[in-house]
């Protein structure tokens, strides 16, 4: 899935790289290139989840990634550039990690953009936004609501308190289970603060779609397999007054 939605976002830089490369042709060629861009080139890198404790991994994006720049460089670049594809860092679905990756790709890489951007807790986006240097992926927290260089191809998904409820997941359920009536739902994410905060959103868009909220746990541990899935099974099987949702 992540390979095939990875044109989606490719498309959008490639659009962005353009508007930078117009730029410099029209005018500010004197005034000094947009850090990442030669006459010649547009130098891209990302960041991806490729490892984590629980083997949860989104790095096959970086194939898609690969594969779509260089459609892109086969067809004459953008405005006669070829795009420097860098390839993609591994921020080990941490926080910190992120961020580190974020300035060592914009700080000592000198990219233009940050593609493909696929790190639930991707901690790089304040630095980003800061240095106005644009990002592109898959919107999965709200570090992608409301930012000015931010933009995920599946919109904001989890927009930050106070900001309204995302309802994408609510409506499309309704519509494939032929409406909300009568149905109930039971949402499990795991305990890390991005799953956390998105368990809450998309028991909102459940809620605001008709359906009735049988339970929400956040308590799967992150950071590898739990021992026994049966009481979480469990748990779920019985949160509609003894049955399952």
């Amino acid at each position: 899935m992540v390979r095939r939605t990875s044109a989606a976002f490719v498309i959008a830089v490639l659009a962005a790289a353009g508007c930078a490369a117009q730029q410099q042709q029209g005018g500010q060629q004197g005034q000094g290139t947009a850090a990442g861009v030669t006459d010649t080139t547009i130098r891209i890198g990302g960041v991806l989840t490729k490892t984590s404790a629980s083997g949860y991994s989104t790095k096959d994006a970086e194939i898609g990634a690969k594969a779509r720049f260089e459609r892109a460089n086969a067809e004459g670049g953008v405005h006669g550039r070829k795009i420097e594809f860098l390839g993609a860092e591994d921020d080990g679905q941490d926080a910190a990690k992120g961020d580190a990756a974020a300035k060592k790709l914009v700080q000592k890489d000198q990219v233009f953009a940050l593609v493909p951007v696929h790190a639930p807790n991707f901690g790089g986006a304040a630095f980003l936004e800061q240095q106005g240097v644009p990002w592109f992926g898959w919107a999965t927290g709200p570090q992608w609501c409301g930012t000015k260089t931010g933009f995920g191809y599946n919109g904001c998904l989890a927009p930050k308190q106070g900001a309204g409820s995302q309802t994408w997941w609510g409506r499309q359920m309704a519509d494939l289970l032929g409406g909300s009536d009568g149905k109930s739902v039971y949402v499990q994410t795991s305990d890390s603060s991005g799953s956390k905060y998105g368990g809450t959103t998309i028991s909102q868009s459940f809620t605001a779609a008709g359906f009735e909220l049988a339970g929400v746990n956040s308590g799967l541990p992150a950071a590898a397999p739990p021992p026994d899935w049966l009481p979480y099974v469990n748990k779920i099987m019985t949160s509609d007054d003894g049955g399952p949702p």
